[in-house]
């Protein structure tokens, strides 16, 4: 049997983490975009990945469907040149 292994990996930084009253002048306050920094964050998860993946035979990259965490996923497979499927 194959060794398999698997990363989890948290999007990043959201708006809500650095403004309490973002949700109280939102239309969706459940679902807080990335900040600029969030999606720096993710980008620079991406390299890593992108670094790592000449390790890697095969890999899935696997996503909530809430927008901050497919909006860190896409940032970080856009650089990690793989593709994103999302979980429903």
């Amino acid at each position: 049997m194959p060794n398999i292994s698997l990363y989890f990996v948290r999007h990043g930084q959201r708006i809500d983490q650095v403004d309490s009253s973002w949700a109280t002048t939102s239309p969706c306050p459940q679902d807080p975009p990335l900040t600029k920094l969030g999606k720096l964050q993710s980008q620079q998860t991406g390299k890593m990945i992108r670094d790592f993946a000449h390790e890697i035979s095969s890999s899935s990259s696997l996503s909530s469907p809430f927008p901050q965490f497919v909006g860190a996923e896409t940032n970080m497979l856009k650089v990690s040149a793989s593709k994103i499927q999302t979980e429903t």
